[in-house]
């Protein structure tokens, strides 16, 4: 079906692994991590980057595990309910007091808000030729971060 308003219809790009460097991106996370948490909530900044690593593999494992098993996981659960267990599971592992279930999501986006900016893992060309792909009619945005390619 041909569509007349390049605006009606979206265009996906992979994120991990195929526009940036999942390895890269992990080596400055875990630093940001540490430097964000630190000053803001007290504990020593290379215990945050150690709960954020403990946590994330804890949690791909568990779901790799229910992929395998072929179990439907409902992605707005998935996502509440890692944002919740990330923020809770980080500041036990720190040992400050963990905040207000309430408070999570707030946390959540403010760490997001202030490291993704500044993570520079994309591969070589990447931004470059999504922006020439999709040319000057189209806005270009990367949901997962909720960054925009300027």
């Amino acid at each position: 079906m041909a569509r007349n308003n390049s605006s009606e219809f979206a265009i996906f790009f992979d994120d991990g692994g195929v526009m940036n460097d999942n390895i890269l991106r992990s080596i400055q996370w875990q630093k940001m991590i540490g430097d964000f948490f630190s000053p803001k909530y007290g504990g020593e900044s290379h215990r945050w980057s150690e709960a954020n690593y403990e946590f994330i593999n804890e949690i791909m494992a568990e779901y790799t595990t229910a992929a395998e098993n072929e179990e439907l996981i409902e992605y707005n659960d998935y996502y509440s309910d890692f944002i919740l267990r990330w923020v809770t599971s980080m500041f036990d592992y720190v040992g400050v007091k963990v905040p207000p279930e309430e408070m999570c999501n707030k946390i959540y986006f403010e760490v997001l808000e202030a490291i993704t900016p500044n993570i520079k893992a994309s591969f070589p060309g990447v931004v470059e030729a999504i922006k020439n792909f999709t040319g000057k009619d189209l806005d270009c945005l990367l949901l997962q971060e909720n960054t925009q390619l300027n």
